[in-house]
C-alpha cells in the first residue's frame, strides 16, 4: 500500500523539453527540477509565483521550472481561456512572456485583457485569436490535465521537485531547503560512489576531470562548451525569440517574472 501511495506522488512523465514549458537550467550540473501544475487564476498560484521568482534569483539557471496546466474552470471560470491564450502565445514563441504578464495582472482576465498582452508582445493578433480557439491548444491543456490527475494532482499548485511530490510550505526559505536538498542528495551519493570505486577507478575520473578542465582553458573551450550544453536542458523558447522578449508586466511589476 505504502508503494502505491509513493507511485501516485511521483511523476509518470520525466520533463521532455521537446514538450514542455521549459526555463531555465543551460549548462548548469547541479540543476534542481521544479514542475508547477497551475492555474493562471488560481490565488494561491498566484502567491507562490514571486516565490518561484526569488528563488531563480537566488538559484539561477540550476532551477530548471516546468510549467504544465491545471485550470480549474469550476473554481476559476475562464481559467480555460486563459490557458489556451498561453498555449496560443506559444505557437509563436511567447509562452514564457504571456506566462509572466498573465500573472503579473490583476484580475479578472478578460478576452479582451488576453488580446491586450497579445498586442503588447508584438503577436500576430489574428492567429493569437485563432490559435486560442483552436484543437491544439485545448487538446493540450486536456493532456496536461489528465496527465496530472494520474500524478495524483487534485488543485492547484501542485509541485514536484526532481520527480516526488513537494507537501511542504510554500514560503521562500522552506522552499529554498526543499530545493537545495535534492543536490545535495545527489552531491553525496557521488561522494558514495567515488570512494566506493577501486583505486584505479578513482585515478580514471581524477584524469578524466583534469583533462576536461584543461580542454575548458584552451582554445577549444568555446566549442568543448557548446558541445556540453548540448547535452543539457534549455529555455527551448529562445531558440525563435518573441517579437517583445524585452516585455514587463504593465500592473503589479513587484511580483517578478519566475
Amino acid at each position: 500500500m505504502a508503494a502505491d501511495a509513493a507511485v501516485t506522488f511521483r511523476l509518470q512523465r520525466d520533463v521532455d523539453p521537446t514538450r514542455d514549458h521549459v526555463r531555465g537550467g543551460g549548462g548548469e550540473e547541479d540543476r534542481v527540477t521544479v514542475v508547477l501544475y497551475g492555474d493562471f487564476l488560481c490565488p494561491y498560484c498566484r502567491r507562490l509565483i514571486p516565490v518561484l521568482a526569488r528563488l531563480r534569483e537566488a538559484l539561477g539557471n540550476r532551477l530548471v521550472y516546468v510549467f504544465r496546466h491545471f485550470p480549474n474552470e469550476r473554481a476559476h471560470p475562464g481559467a480555460e481561456r486563459v490557458a489556451r491564450a498561453t498555449e496560443a502565445a506559444a505557437k509563436q514563441n511567447c509562452f514564457w512572456e504571456m506566462h509572466d504578464v498573465v500573472y503579473a495582472h490583476e484580475l479578472p482576465i478578460t478576452e479582451r485583457v488576453l488580446l491586450d498582452f497579445a498586442r503588447e508582445l508584438g503577436l500576430d493578433t489574428d492567429r493569437f485569436k485563432a490559435d486560442t480557439l483552436g484543437d491544439e491548444a485545448r487538446e493540450r491543456i486536456e493532456e496536461d490535465l489528465e496527465e496530472g490527475r494520474s500524478h495524483g494532482v487534485t488543485g492547484t499548485p501542485t509541485l514536484f521537485v526532481d520527480g516526488i511530490r513537494y507537501d511542504g510550505a510554500w514560503d521562500f526559505y522552506s522552499m529554498l531547503e526543499a530545493l537545495e536538498g535534492p543536490v545535495a542528495a545527489r552531491v553525496k551519493r557521488a561522494g558514495r560512489v567515488f570512494a566506493s570505486l577501486p583505486a584505479s577507478g578513482g585515478v580514471v575520473l581524477l584524469l578524466a576531470a583534469a583533462a576536461a578542465i584543461a580542454v575548458a582553458n584552451s582554445p577549444l573551450g568555446d566549442r568543448y562548451a557548446s558541445i556540453q550544453n548540448a547535452f543539457h536542458l534549455t529555455h527551448l523558447d529562445e531558440r525563435a525569440e518573441c517579437p517583445r522578449r524585452d516585455s514587463k508586466p504593465r500592473e503589479r511589476a513587484s511580483t517578478g517574472a519566475v
